[in-house]
């Protein structure tokens, strides 16, 4: 589905499931948006994933396989964020499912897969097993604190073509000593793209603005490529706004950063999206056009999923509740009828 965050263009939801990984996580926007589908009756398979108390149920585990398919029957070429509402490599995700979406991505290589996962050690034990990810797929990990810059150690041996990392939500300050910030420009050498951003939302924490700087300064000395994606709630003199957009929302000190990897071609809906152009010197980045134009792919062979869902749960395939079987749909059709059949009784009197 499309999406607003500013870095990519499409949501490709397929594994709806994770847990939460320390203090970034603390205000996850997955758990409130999939809360609000338990609650729709068009999405009944997301009833179990959220338990009352706001947190990941670890008894249901749903894989989609429909929603597998999805990037097969885009025909033009995505930037496609994987698993927006779940963890690709969580450790609750069948292995047979990693497999079947990889596949999937690699008869779509006019698509651009942006892989994004809290367990590195998993997608580096996967892809040392299976092979490199291929080329036009993006792996990346999240940071958001002092305490998971180790998983960055992990990231850098990951064998993909672009390594990234989204600093998003920042909440504590990556480099607090000279030795922390100098580790931390070894490690961007090693990466091919870096996204930052505060925390949004009602209880969103402040990131504080030297913490930021301290990214793009490590970034300019790595060579790597920034996208700067919010200033969260608080603009940069700490003033709390009423919306994330507030003008100025996406400059750093006065300047927007919107970099992508380099070699690869920005889309024009990514350019504007939600701010204005990239900036001369983000512009003179070299770009190359990923392959598109690629034959019509194949259907995706069948495969095998364990799915750990509630009891007396029915498959995830198919929808139970439709608007034809609903009980509300019904009832208003019944009502319905009823009004027309004394309307024209009344006509034909």
């Amino acid at each position: 589905m499309k999406t607003s965050i500013r870095w990519t263009e499409f949501s490709w939801n397929w594994a709806y499931v994770c847990s939460r990984d320390g203090a970034p996580c603390a205000n996850c926007y997955a758990i409130k948006l999939l809360r609000k589908m338990g609650a729709n009756p068009f999405t009944p398979w997301a009833k179990d994933i959220i338990t009352p108390g706001m947190n990941w149920n670890p008894a249901v585990t749903v894989i989609h396989r429909a929603h597998l398919e999805v990037p097969l029957h885009l025909r033009d070429p995505r930037v496609i964020f994987v698993n927006s509402l779940g963890d690709t490599f969580h450790d609750r995700v069948p292995e047979d499912a990693i497999n079947r979406a990889f596949e999937v991505m690699r008869l779509t290589p006019r698509h651009t897969y942006q892989i994004l996962t809290k367990r590195p050690q998993r997608m580096l034990d996967y892809l040392t097993a299976k092979g490199p990810a291929p080329d036009h797929v993006w792996c990346g990990t999240s940071v958001g604190d002092l305490a998971a810059v180790d998983k960055l150690d992990v990231l850098v041996k990951v064998p993909a073509k672009v390594r990234w990392i989204s600093i998003e939500p920042l909440v504590g300050d990556l480099a607090p000593t000279p030795e922390a910030y100098t580790r931390l420009v070894g490690l961007f050498r090693q990466t091919h793209w870096i996204v930052l951003g505060a925390e949004s939302g009602p209880r969103a924490r402040r990131m504080q603005p030297d913490w930021a700087r301290k990214i793009r300064d490590a970034a300019r000395e790595a060579g790597v490529p920034l996208f700067f994606k919010q200033q969260g709630m608080f603009n940069q003199e700490g003033v709390r706004q009423e919306t994330k957009h507030f003008l100025g929302f996406d400059l750093l000190d006065g300047v927007r950063h919107m970099e992508y990897p380099k070699g690869f071609e920005v889309p024009d809906t990514l350019k504007t999206k939600h701010g204005g152009t990239p900036t001369p010197t983000q512009a003179e980045l070299p770009l190359a056009a990923p392959a598109i134009g690629t034959p019509t792919p194949t259907p995706v062979p069948a495969a095998t999923f364990t799915t750990n869902m509630a009891i007396g749960a029915t498959p995830i395939d198919t929808p139970t509740r439709t608007k034809a079987k609903d009980p509300k749909w019904i009832e208003a059709g019944r009502k319905a009828w009823a009004t027309r059949r004394v309307n024209l009784a009344r006509k034909g009197a």
